[in-house]
């Protein structure tokens, strides 16, 4: 057959859906007739073809080191995208080790373009792995590489610059020898035979942009917990030039660590157009988790049928201006954990919480209100354990407008679904709210003054005194949670305050302000558990 004939017949054969067979016969092409225009249609037909295994992260208990092992003995060509993925920011050790093992496959157009690359972009830093490299260029003896080899490394600077001193010399040899690399040229029906390979790949392109991306994003949002459907979404969302397809990535990898600048510059620059219809429901306070928003504080709007709310995994309804209870009705929240700030301007949007009354078996663990008082009548008929079977955490912040009412407080006590709170953290305007919050053992306590006049915290037997954040009157709540909260509860109190704050004398809050701590420091040496303070 002529090389026209087997390039139709590979075409045929890709057409008819027999991928690995036409990938194949293309290489078995290849290694016969060096044509460049051949190893550029293999290395997109390959990308194509792989496009949908899944990316070489950590699974289980397994290493990323262990999977890449295990994926390359298996020795499919369709494996070396993902196989070349991660090697540029790898270790020295495992940059070296995975070259070696690339530079013992069979030589592929893939492999030679991958390594051009890396050596033009020196801060891919992969001059460690530069003898395999070149062992693995000189097998495959591509043409491509031989008028890019002349320009990269002509001398022993360019060379050292490119792949380091060690390796220059070896690199310039490598050059010289490839001007022997040369291409056949193509006639015309080889051409024509090759540009019908082109087609292949922009059909591809065109279904995996028209449907794939959409079905992957559905997928995503029908199953949120699964991070392999996510790193298949970031390898698509890459090869479409989609920034998100790195942030996704980005996130993925790093887990629970600090995010590095460049993700904090990809979600600066698109966190709008990332949240689509979402964004008018939150003008602030969206956080992103694993590529897709996880936290919202809630403003307005927002239909419940929108898939987009399953990634959700916590909501602080704080900001809401009108409405919202409806948003809590969507099938699709199944990964939602805490809500919070639930407020009354859901109650002037609609006669009740319809929203909420009509919630079965919700899967939080946090549960919120604001501390108003036109709350109090609705909360023995909205705790219930139908309704809120497992949340342990109760959280009453203090109202954007208005005065905290304790009534919410007691409200919630007198409902027999109270005894299940475990972690309380509560806004309290005076003596009745921390005598009631401190008449029941918590496995945490959390009793913030109204209108920030301090915080007391009790948890793991110690009682935590926050004065850093006083903007207003004299902490009244901490001088009451020391009265009603028996010393037996906890082993040690520590005392927080501004700096400069001297012993004895007054706290200067602001320029305008001053707050006694006289009465404070009085009760703290009559307790007889060790105290933790600035003067210690």
């Amino acid at each position: 057959m002529t090389n026209v004939e087997r390039l139709h017949a590979a075409a045929s054969a890709w057409q008819q859906g027999a991928r690995t067979e036409a990938l194949a016969s293309l290489m078995a092409l290849w290694r016969e007739w060096k044509s460049i225009g051949l190893g550029d249609r293999i290395t997109r037909l390959t990308e194509v073809a792989a496009t949908g295994r899944a990316p070489i992260r950590p699974a289980s208990s397994k290493s990323a080191a262990q999977l890449w092992r295990e994926v390359a003995a298996q020795n499919d060509p369709l494996d070396l995208p993902r196989l070349l993925e991660p090697i540029p920011t790898a270790i020295t050790s495992l940059q070296r080790e995975r070259a070696e093992v690339l530079a013992a496959m069979p030589a592929h157009p893939l492999l030679t373009r991958a390594v051009l690359e890396w050596w033009k972009k020196p801060e891919r830093r992969v001059e460690a792995m530069t003898p395999w490299l070149i062992e693995l260029a000189r097998a495959a003896a591509d043409p491509v590489m031989a008028e890019p080899l002349q320009a990269l490394m002509p001398a022993h600077l360019a060379a050292t610059r490119r792949v380091g001193r060690a390796n220059a010399k070896a690199a310039i040899q490598l050059a010289l020898e490839a001007r022997a690399w040369t291409a056949p040229v193509e006639d015309e029906g080889e051409v024509a035979a090759l540009a019908a390979l082109d087609a292949l790949v922009g059909r591809q392109k065109a279904a995996s942009a028209g449907s794939y991306l959409p079905a992957l994003f559905a997928k995503v949002y029908a199953a949120p917990k699964d991070d392999a459907l996510r790193a298949l979404l970031a390898d698509e969302l890459v090869a479409q030039g989609d920034a998100r397809g790195e942030f996704v990535s980005l996130q993925l990898m790093r887990g629970d660590a600090k995010p590095s600048a460049a993700e904090k510059k990809l979600l600066s620059q698109w966190r709008d157009t990332w949240l689509g219809r979402l964004g008018p429901c939150f003008r602030k306070g969206v956080e992103f988790k694993r590529g897709f928003p996880v936290h919202g504080a809630y403003e307005k709007g927002g239909d419940p049928s929108w898939p987009e709310w399953s990634t959700f995994e916590s909501f602080d309804f704080t900001p809401a201006l009108l409405g919202g209870a409806d948003v809590l009705e969507s099938p699709h929240l199944t990964s939602l954990e805490s809500v919070v700030g639930l407020g009354g301007s859901m109650l002037q949007a609609r006669e009740r919480f319809e929203g909420v009354f009509g919630l079965e078996a919700t899967t939080w663990h946090t549960l919120g209100f604001l501390a108003e008082e036109r709350l109090v009548p609705a909360m023995g008929a909205l705790l219930t354990a139908r309704r809120f079977p497992n949340v342990r955490t109760l959280v009453l912040s203090p109202p954007v407008w208005g005065s905290v009412s304790d009534g919410v407080l007691l409200a919630a006590m007198r409902s027999a679904w109270f005894s299940r709170v475990k972690h309380l953290d509560v806004a309290v305007q005076g003596a009745q709210g921390v005598v009631a919050a401190a008449s029941q053992p918590f496995e945490s306590l959390v009793l913030r003054g109204a209108h920030g006049a301090g915080r007391a915290e009790l948890r793991d037997g110690v009682l935590s005194l926050d004065l850093e954040a006083i903007s207003s009157r004299a902490p009244e709540v901490l001088l009451l949670a020391l009265e009603h909260l028996p010393a037996t509860s906890y082993g040690r109190v520590t005392l927080s305050l501004p700096r400069g704050t001297r012993a004895g004398t007054v706290l200067s809050s602001s320029t305008w302000r001053k707050v006694d701590l006289g009465p404070l420091l009085e009760r703290l040496k009559r307790l007889s558990v060790p105290v933790e303070s600035p003067w210690s």
